[in-house]
């Protein structure tokens, strides 16, 4: 069983996303961040170096999530080329929201 661990964050691009998305880059975490815009700043982080056996890994996918149908093909589809074998638990963090309009 692999020690990695898979976040799926949402609303990652900035604010309280982007804290979480900080805490979470940590060496044996994959991190796939689905936001409507990359944060080079976190994708910096992500690049700094480490121990060199620690492993981080990032993925940022610009993806607006009012579409929820392309979002979740998207997802489905990259979920099934993954081996399972490689992730000892998956988590998925919303924190993508939304305030309507006050009528």
């Amino acid at each position: 069983m692999s020690a990695n661990h898979l976040y799926i964050l949402t609303g990652a691009s900035r604010g309280m996303g982007l804290a979480i998305a900080q805490q979470l880059l940590q060496p044996g975490h994959t991190l796939l961040c689905l936001s409507r815009q990359i944060n080079v700043d976190l994708a910096a982080q992500a690049e700094a170096p480490t121990q060199p056996q620690a492993r981080k890994r990032l993925l940022q996918w610009s993806q607006d999530l009012s579409n929820g149908a392309a979002a979740c093909k998207r997802l489905a589809d990259w979920l099934a080329a993954q081996d399972p074998s490689t992730y000892a638990s998956a988590t998925l963090i919303n924190n993508a929201g939304v305030i309507p309009r006050i009528g």
